[in-house]
């Protein structure tokens, strides 16, 4: 198929010009396993790309309720059945929209954001994950691209230009506190809480929190 087609012949010219160039391919919109997978077939069996970046968006539904982890799963499967189980893994867009109507509050999208993180950390899914976007845009023209910043727009009307957003101290917090960390274990702490357990310095870091409201949870540490 076209694309396909495509991304065998950059693939060949690219590493005639240098071989160590890294070619990251897909670059896909969504999560669409049975397009990924006619670009497999098309190229039968040739390697074509050295990663696969994809941008599996749920919003506004949460990670878990995106089924951010299945999808995750089912590309890695796919991959697997086509020889690219050693392909490096990209997400290269993901994120939350905070604006009225179909999008997220600051909060939520705060919350994806590290869920996202921990998600990943739990299930070994990808080895790099880039948020949508650093900064918000203008709210004129298209409102729900707006807002996926984790920073506010720089100009009027948004009062405050250029502050953060509670997502851009969720992931400072995020990786002050677990950046280089080991991750250990999942923690089951029934259906409405999240545990995480991480190793940092030879000291035990327990990430958690609920899915939604406040509730009451004890440890024997």
């Amino acid at each position: 198929e076209g694309y396909a087609r495509m991304l065998r012949g950059a693939y060949e010219a690219v590493k005639r010009a240098n071989p160590d160039a890294e070619v990251v391919g897909m670059a896909t919109s969504g999560l669409p396993l049975d397009w990924i997978e006619r670009v497999l077939i098309a190229n039968e069996g040739v390697k074509c790309m050295d990663a696969i970046s994809v941008h599996p968006y749920s919003e506004p539904l949460s990670p878990e309720d995106g089924n951010f982890v299945s999808r995750s799963k089912a590309l890695h499967e796919l991959l697997k059945k086509y020889g690219y189980e050693d392909a490096k893994l990209y997400v290269s867009e993901i994120g939350w929209p905070v604006y009225e109507g179909s999008g997220v509050t600051e909060l939520e999208q705060a919350l994806y954001n590290v869920r996202v993180l921990l998600l990943n950390d739990a299930y070994n899914l990808y080895d790099y994950i880039y948020f949508y976007e650093f900064q918000d845009r203008s709210y004129n023209a298209y409102p729900s691209e707006g807002g996926f910043g984790l920073i506010r727009y720089r100009a009027m009307p948004v009062k405050n230009p250029y502050t953060a957003k509670k997502s851009y101290i969720a992931l400072s917090c995020f990786n002050n506190i677990l950046g280089n960390a080991e991750f250990k274990k999942t923690i089951d702490s029934g259906k409405e809480i999240f545990s995480y357990l991480y190793n940092k310095d030879g000291k035990g870091i327990i990430a958690l929190g609920t899915y939604k409201g406040s509730k009451m949870i004890s440890f024997k540490l």
